[in-house]
C-alpha cells in the first residue's frame, strides 16, 4: 500500500533570515510557507533569532510543543529557550486534508518580520 502524494513529506524548507542595512527579511518566501508533515524544516541566520509560528490556512495545526508565548510550535524539536543561529525540524501532523500554510515571526534584536499574509480562499 503505497502513502497517497498528499500526505507525504516534500522537499525540505531552507529559510535563510538576513538582516542587512537595518532591514529583516527571510528568504524564500518572506514569512510564509505550505508544507506537509514530515517536511524538513530550517531556518538560519547569522544573528540570533527568535521564532513563532501561526497557520493561517489548510487545515488545524498540529498540537505540538509549547513556547514561552503560548503559541503552537509546529516542529517535532522544542522551541529554543533564548535566541539563536538556527532551528531545524520536522512539521508536526495536523488535521487538516491539506498541507498548512504556515506564517512564522522572526525577531532579531529590536527589529521584528511579521508579515501580513492574504489567503484567497
Amino acid at each position: 500500500m503505497s502513502t497517497p502524494a498528499s500526505s507525504r513529506p516534500g522537499p525540505p524548507v531552507v529559510v535563510t533570515i538576513v538582516l542587512e542595512n537595518g532591514t529583516l527579511s527571510a528568504v524564500p518566501n518572506g514569512g510564509q510557507f505550505r508544507a506537509y508533515a514530515g517536511t524538513s524544516v530550517t531556518f538560519t541566520s547569522r544573528e540570533p533569532f527568535t521564532l513563532s509560528f501561526d497557520e493561517i490556512g489548510g487545515g488545524v495545526m498540529a498540537s505540538g510543543h509549547l513556547p514561552p508565548s503560548g503559541t503552537a510550535w509546529p516542529l517535532d524539536t522544542p522551541p529554543p529557550a533564548r535566541p539563536t543561529t538556527m532551528v531545524e525540524g520536522r512539521l508536526l501532523p495536523g488535521t487538516g486534508p491539506t498541507a498548512p500554510y504556515y506564517k512564522y515571526s522572526v525577531r532579531v534584536g529590536t527589529r521584528v518580520l511579521d508579515p501580513i499574509v492574504i489567503v484567497d480562499r
